[in-house]
């Protein structure tokens, strides 16, 4: 009789990431943790000065926020309607008040579009953003593609975030992977 050795969906992800992988995000998690003031003011800066956004009754949604997870030790999965490029940006900024910027373990690492931050404008321009959302904990997903690359992308990005989940940490999804003019799922 063959026997046949079953695999969990968790060994066939962490299978897909190697020790350079693995190394990669332990060097990308302490690099946005070294940077976290800084992102936080940017993000501020950015939404609040120079976009003009504001957020009502702020204190209050962030005291519900944090009573829950402060009570909560496990990972965390963030996910919202996608309205805007910078919704993971928004959301960051609604949920952390400056005293809790250092917990970096609930920061959530978010999952865009590979094409739509990676190469916009110039080579100055494109390595800007390219660094800026490597501190903002981004795992690029190619959502366009049936070839292998492709493919193996998608999966490896998953397993990234799946890793992330294993070690109690964050993730920021978007379910219906695109942005809701309507802000309803389409």
């Amino acid at each position: 009789a063959r026997r046949h050795r079953h695999v969990g969906r968790k060994g066939r992800l962490s299978a897909l990431l190697d020790r350079s992988d693995l190394a990669a995000l332990q060097r990308q998690k302490r690099w946005s943790a070294a940077f976290s003031w800084l992102k936080y003011a940017w993000v501020i800066i950015a939404c609040r000065f120079w976009l003009r956004y504001s957020l009502e009754d702020i204190e209050k949604f962030r005291d519900d926020i944090w009573k829950k997870l402060d009570a909560h030790d496990g990972p965390v999965i963030w996910a919202a309607n996608h309205l805007t490029l910078i919704d993971s940006f928004l959301v960051f900024w609604a949920i952390f008040p400056w005293r809790r910027a250092l917990q970096t373990r609930l920061v959530p690492w978010s999952t865009p579009e590979y094409k739509n931050y990676y190469n916009l404008g110039g080579p100055i321009r494109s390595t800007l953003v390219r660094r800026l959302m490597y501190l903002c904990r981004c795992i690029p997903f190619l959502r366009e593609g049936e070839d292998e690359a492709s493919v193996r992308w998608r999966e490896t990005a998953y397993a990234k975030c799946v890793q992330v989940l294993h070690d109690n940490g964050a993730v920021f999804i978007y379910p219906e992977a695109g942005r809701s003019r309507s802000g309803w799922f389409d």
